[in-house]
Parts: C-alpha cells; structure tokens; sequence
C-alpha cells in the first residue's frame, strides 16, 4: 500500500489506494479524489472509463457511510458515541476496501483500498486489528497493516485542518484588501443580528461548512495517496 509519504509499504504492491473522501457530520460530501480522475485526461475512451470508475468508487463510499453509522450509533442514552475513533475496515466489496476514520467533530474519513478479493486488514502482530472484518474469500497474500492506514487517514485529517483553519477561507484566491474588509463587517454584522434575536452561535449563524474546493488540499491529498 502507498504510505502517507508516496513510499510503498512492505505488506503488499498490489494494495494501493483508489480514492479518498471526507464526508460532514451530515452526510454532506466535503472531499472526493480518486485515482481514476487523476488519470482520466489522457484520451477520451480512458476519460470515460474513469468517470465510470470515478463513480463505482463514490458509491463504496455511500455503502461505507451506513456502515458507520450503525457502527457508532450510542448503545444508551448516557453514550455518546465514539470520539476520535480508527474504525479499520468497514466495508469489503469484490476488489474494494474501505477503511474509516470519525473525528470528534463527527467528521468521517475514508480511504478506498484495491485489494484482491477484498482482502482483509491485519494489525502489525498478524491478527485482525480493531473495527476490522473478514470479506468472503478473502486473499491471504493481501494483508494490509491497520498502522499504515491509520497513517494515511491521520495524514488526510491532518491536511483538512490546516485547510479549514485558514482564516481566509471563504473569501478565495487573488482577493484584495477592500474584499476582506467587506468581508470581516459582513461577518460581524452577521454575527450581531444573530446575537439580537438570541440565537447567536446557534444553527442560523454564519457557517463556512462547504465542499472543499481547494487546488493545493487537491495537491496534498493527492500526494499522500502516492498518485
């Protein structure tokens, strides 16, 4: 599998990672990258081939995504859920698997892996690791190393606060001096609104909440998938 760093990992060189997402606490897509979309500009047949991929992967996704709501929905009423919380392999297609991290903020990570058969992860003593599963048929020449992944979703996670503590985030590339002014009283007038009808740092105060559209998270984030 590709480390975080573009090396390849020792446990197999059939195992690399085919896509990257980050998903909102409310199920609102904030990230998607594959591999297909980054290879699919060199003709037109291969164009379409990875749209198509692009798509199989973004459904695995969806899949994973009620997986991991069941997996961390609170058992009582005194439970919270889980914090910052490596919930390993939540999902094994035929050649896929998907592996996840949620945030404290209920921020979900994933990392889609091509494994033959769906192979299964392992921790580094060579037993499955925490929040791990065993697809049907599994490979046993396939294993992928619980510590690498969690590498690479903390990588990921790592690179998305960096992206969202920008304090320019909202306001986008080549903007000017009058630009941020106006912006910084938009907020504050925002901001004081809310205050005087009492709900101030409530549901209807400014949120910054979007789909990341980023050229240099792209960049990041491609990097530390190895593509």
């Amino acid at each position: 599998m590709t480390s975080a760093g573009g090396a390849s990992a020792s446990s197999s060189s059939a195992v690399r990672i085919e896509a990257v997402a980050i998903v909102g606490n409310k199920n609102q897509r904030l990230f998607l990258a594959s591999r297909a979309s980054s290879s699919s500009s060199s003709s037109s047949s291969s164009s379409q081939a990875g749209v198509e991929e692009a798509l199989r992967l973004e459904h695995a996704a969806h899949c994973a995504l009620d997986v991991i709501d069941e997996r961390t929905q609170p058992r009582s009423t005194d439970q919270q859920g889980p914090q910052s919380t490596y919930l390993g392999l939540v999902l094994a297609l035929e050649d896929l698997s998907i592996y996840a991290l949620i945030t404290t903020t209920r921020l979900r990570i994933l990392v889609v892996l091509r494994t033959p058969a769906g192979a299964a992860a392992v921790s580094a003593g060579g037993s499955a690791g925490p929040g791990t599963g065993t697809a049907a048929g599994a490979s046993a020449d396939a294993k992928v190393r619980d510590l690498d992944v969690l590498t690479v979703l903390r990588a990921v996670h790592t690179s998305y606060l960096a992206y969202a503590s920008n304090p320019f985030l909202a306001l986008g590339p080549g903007a000017s001096a009058g630009a941020v002014a106006g912006a910084g009283a938009s907020v504050l007038a925002s901001s004081l609104d809310a205050a005087s009808k009492g709900s101030f740092g409530h549901a209807s105060a400014p949120s910054r909440a979007g789909e990341i559209r980023s050229a240099t998270f792209d960049r990041r984030i491609r990097a530390i998938a190895g593509w």
